[in-house]
């Protein structure tokens, strides 16, 4: 089993949810990307962490002996492909992630299910806005992922 694993894939793809399993049953620390790139310090969601700091800290992190790290990013993302053993692109189709992202969202609602390490506040818009995103994933962003993702074939593996 490798010891660094990166997982990219559209929104509601399973890339939490396979992290979060891959971590455990290897022990290895799980980093969401959101984390990252959202800087919630102040208690507001929508407010992007300067792309410096972002870059710094997820560098600190792919320097790490072991990890999971999971999320949509890919254009900044170079240091934990090249440091990942494996990477993982969840190719998996819009109806589903639709579904998974409402089902998501209604668990988070009801307190079944725990919100991200970004401490995301799940509010009707975002839920909404999330949804257009992903309705525009595969035109928008996939190809974007895979051209960025050329260099490493040898360690992608591409699950549908």
């Amino acid at each position: 089993m490798p010891n660094r694993i990166h997982i990219i894939g559209g929104p509601g793809s399973g890339k939490s949810t396979l992290a979060r399993k891959l971590a455990a049953e290897n022990g290895l620390p799980h980093v969401e990307l959101d984390a990252l790139f959202w800087n919630d310090a102040g208690g507001h969601y929508d407010v992007r962490r300067d792309p410096g700091e972002r870059d710094r800290r997820l560098a600190k992190l792919a320097d790490g002996a072991s990890w999971v790290i999971e999320g949509v990013y890919y254009s900044w993302c170079r240091p934990s492909f090249e440091r990942a053993e494996q990477i993982i692109l969840l190719d998996t189709p819009t109806w589903l992630r639709h579904w998974r992202l409402g089902l998501r969202f209604i668990k988070r609602k009801l307190g079944i299910e725990p919100k991200g390490q970004s401490r995301k506040k799940d509010s009707f818009k975002g839920y909404w806005d999330i949804t257009k995103w992903n309705a525009r994933w595969d035109r928008d962003n996939l190809a974007g992922a895979k051209e960025a993702l050329g260099s490493f074939e040898e360690k992608l593996k591409i699950m549908r």
